[in-house]
């Protein structure tokens, strides 16, 4: 079958890549999932298993951790890491060229291959960049995304984002970690726990959701936290699940924050989550399904 790919088991891949008809994908769209299963092939497939054993039976402070600083250079060395974003190349940011014709589709492809390749393993190369880049590189200042996008595009840095908290998980609205300004207004001071924090184990940047103003959604900032300020804390979760991505309970204790590393607006962080969410369903939904595809496959 001409185009054909994969051990061609129905629906172990989707249909276009066993060469039928789609309206969506062109040349441009075959060459991008070469492009990435070979890579992942090469550099994440035949250690997934290690890496995910390892960090289930061993719980130190970075025991089972992937050397997830090689792995991401790599990963941005071969010019796949800027379509983690979404539909919108960011090429004033990386010397990288997206694909001829490139589009949200290309994303989708990436993410598909990565959930095949592993979904515990390959978390490390999406999920941070997913939903805590993203918010840096659509709500923070030129500055902030001068000094944190392009350290991230090459490999160099990780993010993760922090919300969910040990009393407030799907109800965003009630989180309760605060983010007090001093009496001269330059910083926040924040205080509060987070839970379930994926990749923050691996994260250099920590977008942080956090209570500047009233009970509820419109008392909500997002402020972005660097690894190493003082009073910020990450612990790994032992958790049933996804051992190799990072799980980590993240403490704030009288953490002292520049209001140079607010997000958009204060008091305004809620619909902020909200916007980026919708890519966050559109990255779980591509991931679930192909899940189900590897059980066939």
């Amino acid at each position: 079958m001409e185009n054909a790919f994969g051990d061609l088991t129905p629906w172990s891949d989707p249909a276009w890549y066993q060469g039928h008809c789609s309206p969506y994908y062109s040349a441009t769209h075959v060459e991008w999932r070469q492009r990435v299963r070979e890579w992942l092939e090469e550099h994440v497939i035949p250690f997934a298993p290690e890496w995910e054993e390892s960090a289930f039976y061993e719980y130190g402070e970075h025991a089972g951790q992937v050397d997830h600083l090689a792995l991401q250079r790599k990963f941005a060395e071969a010019g796949l890491l800027p379509a983690i974003l979404g539909g919108k190349w960011p090429g004033q940011y990386t010397p990288h060229k997206a694909p001829v014709d490139y589009d949200v589709f290309h994303n989708l492809i990436l993410l598909d291959e990565l959930a095949r390749a592993s979904p515990d393993s390959a978390s490390i190369l999406s999920t941070g960049y997913i939903i805590a880049g993203r918010p840096v590189l659509q709500f923070g200042s030129e500055e902030l995304k001068q000094r944190v996008v392009p350290s991230f595009l090459k490999g160099d840095t990780n993010l993760c984002l922090c919300m969910s908290e040990p009393s407030a998980g799907s109800d965003v609205s009630a989180l309760s970690t605060t983010a007090e300004k001093t009496e001269d207004g330059n910083h926040y001071i924040l205080n509060g726990e987070k839970k379930w924090i994926t990749g923050g184990l691996y994260a250099d940047f920590f977008v942080v959701a956090a209570r500047t103003g009233e009970a509820g959604p419109k008392g909500l900032s997002l402020i972005l936290l660097e690894k190493g300020m003082p009073g910020l804390s990450c612990k790994k979760m032992k958790c049933t699940g996804s051992w190799a991505s990072g799980t980590t309970y993240v403490t704030m204790e009288d953490v002292r924050v520049p209001r140079e590393n607010l997000m958009g607006k204060e008091n305004k962080g809620f619909k902020l989550m909200m916007f980026n969410l919708n890519h966050e369903r559109w990255y779980v939904a591509a991931l679930a399904t192909r899940n189900a595809r590897t059980c066939l496959e």
